[in-house]
């Protein structure tokens, strides 16, 4: 997959594979998630038409940057590069 697609929003088909994959979620039942705080969040921006990303979410801060959402997404999608840049 190029790189182009793999940050490809539209690819993002809200499954919650991510989110079932998520060592954090399965611990903290308050964390939104990969699929909230990563694809969902920058469709908002886009569609707000914000130029800057949003303010870090404070639930970010428990996310491990380990990768299990990229790795279980089925399309190929990587949230933790949307959660990256909300940082």
């Amino acid at each position: 997959m190029s790189k182009g697609t793999e940050h490809n929003l539209d690819h993002c088909l809200k499954c919650s594979t991510c989110h079932t994959q998520c060592p954090v979620v399965a611990n903290y039942l308050a964390f939104p998630g990969p699929k909230q705080l990563g694809p969902e969040l920058e469709r908002l921006r886009l569609a707000r038409g914000d130029k800057e990303p949003f303010e870090i979410d404070e639930a970010l801060n428990y996310c491990t940057n380990c990768k299990r959402c990229d790795m279980a997404c089925p399309h190929g999608v990587k949230p933790s590069y949307y959660n990256k840049e909300q940082s």
